[in-house]
């Protein structure tokens, strides 16, 4: 009797707990919505079980359709980590090398892309400036993939390949035409054969233009003197292998139980996206993800879209944001979703969005020829730095997110608690600022 009587107060116990859970996760996402234009759908699974997933807004506001557990949404740069998956894989087969020249795969021996490889590709360590940040790319206009790879052929590299990082869409568009070059097929059908069917995911796919992908998709929309208007079109074929997939918080829920399960049995992507797990303490990019220890991200953002998916693969809890309102907020978001299931009673706290004192923070930062100055203003913090100014808000100790871009600030402390240094996250990269003044 007396052990009937425990197991039925556990029971109780984890009932209740998973109850305060799902509130707590409810009031963060309703907040969103109400105060941060949050508009989209949201799946959180903890240990192989969905515990919250709800829709938020409309999925267009013009008709005042609302979103769904099932809308679909552009995800932009999620695409990135099943492109990677896809050469990956190929890599497994004996299909490519990492280590191998990546032009040559598509017939360009040209001296000045003969160091460029697959792992540079991958890593964003190749030096090749974005194509969709060119003056001579319009994003409207429909081009052919060969002018596409021209044009970054044709563009001066940012620096060395391996010599540093700098996240560039380039990167994986080359991926998308070596994994077409590699399969003798369209990069909507190694998609499909490779990942979309074996996973089961029905409502996913390369956004092509058909008509038919309209049903239950969502439109784009940015913010705009505390409203929202559509986002700018854009021609969705011209972001092949970096930007060009369509996905449902469900369907990008397979997704992550499938790539926990091949992550876990083929040695060659194991091996890959952990290679230097013991040489980057603030964690680095690889294969499509922010990898910081066995916790997983990627972020996305394309006209009107931003998303995110989280998995931590030890604890197996998945989290899946995506918005059609281009959310500004999901790294806060993913920490807030992360803490709450740890029980911390904090992680709601800077929603109260009280004033803080910042007298610690004011002063001058700087690394090599990058400075920055943080000010406080009109009762804000606010950082001046080559991107012009930026207002912050506090989230967590001596934690501040941008409030109108995504990015995070941490200061850190000496052990005299004076403020000694920042370090700022952007583009899946920290990077820290001495206090000089």
């Amino acid at each position: 009797m007396k052990k009937c009587i425990l197991a039925v107060l556990f029971f109780f116990a984890a009932n209740v707990s998973a109850q305060t859970i799902n509130t707590r996760l409810d009031s963060l996402f309703n907040y969103c919505h109400k105060q941060l234009f949050f508009n989209g759908t949201v799946l959180i699974a903890d240990s192989g079980q969905i515990i919250f997933e709800k829709a938020f807004g409309n999925a267009n506001e013009e008709n005042k359709v609302p979103n769904k557990t099932n809308t679909r949404f552009r995800l932009g740069s999620v695409s990135k980590q099943f492109t990677a998956y896809i050469i990956m894989k190929l890599v497994s087969e004996g299909k490519l090398s990492v280590d191998s020249p990546a032009f040559s795969y598509l017939g360009h021996y040209e001296k000045k892309l003969r160091s460029i490889t697959i792992k540079n590709l991958l890593t964003h360590t190749s030096g090749l400036r974005d194509y969709t940040s060119l003056n001579t790319f319009d994003d409207t206009k429909l081009y052919a993939h060969n002018t596409i790879l021209q044009k970054i052929i044709d563009e001066p590299s940012l620096f060395p390949s391996g010599s540093n990082y700098r996240y560039s869409n380039s990167n994986f568009f080359v991926l998308a035409l070596i994994a077409e070059k590699v399969s003798g097929k369209n990069f909507e059908t190694v998609l499909s054969d490779i990942i979309l069917d074996k996973a089961g995911m029905n409502n996913s796919g390369e956004d092509n233009g058909d008509p038919a992908l309209d049903r239950n998709m969502a439109l784009g929309y940015v913010k705009n003197l505390n409203k929202l208007i559509p986002g700018n079109p854009i021609e969705m074929r011209n972001t092949v292998g970096g930007g060009g997939m369509y996905s449902t918080a469900n369907d990008l829920y397979k997704w992550s139980q499938f790539f926990q399960n091949e992550l876990s049995s083929n040695t060659t992507l194991k091996k890959f996206m952990y290679r230097y797990r013991n040489q980057a303490a603030d964690g680095y990019y690889s294969c499509g993800w922010f990898v910081n220890g066995e916790h997983l991200f990627h972020e996305g953002h394309i006209n009107g879209f931003a998303n995110l998916i989280s998995i931590d693969t030890v604890r197996k809890q998945t989290i899946i944001i995506l918005s059609n309102s281009d959310f500004k907020y999901l790294f806060i978001n993913m920490m807030s979703a992360q803490r709450i299931m740890t029980g911390d009673p904090d992680a709601l706290r800077w929603t109260d969005n009280k004033p803080i004192n910042y007298k610690d923070y004011l002063g001058k930062y700087q690394v090599a020829n990058l400075t920055a100055e943080i000010k406080e203003e009109k009762g804000r913090l606010v950082a001046y730095g080559p991107t012009g100014r930026l207002t912050l808000r506090s989230f967590g100790k001596d934690g501040f997110f941008f409030i109108n871009r995504e990015g995070f600030i941490v200061f850190k402390r000496d052990a005299g608690s004076n403020v000694v240094s920042l370090s700022s996250f952007e583009d899946y990269e920290w990077v820290e600022l001495k206090k000089t003044e």
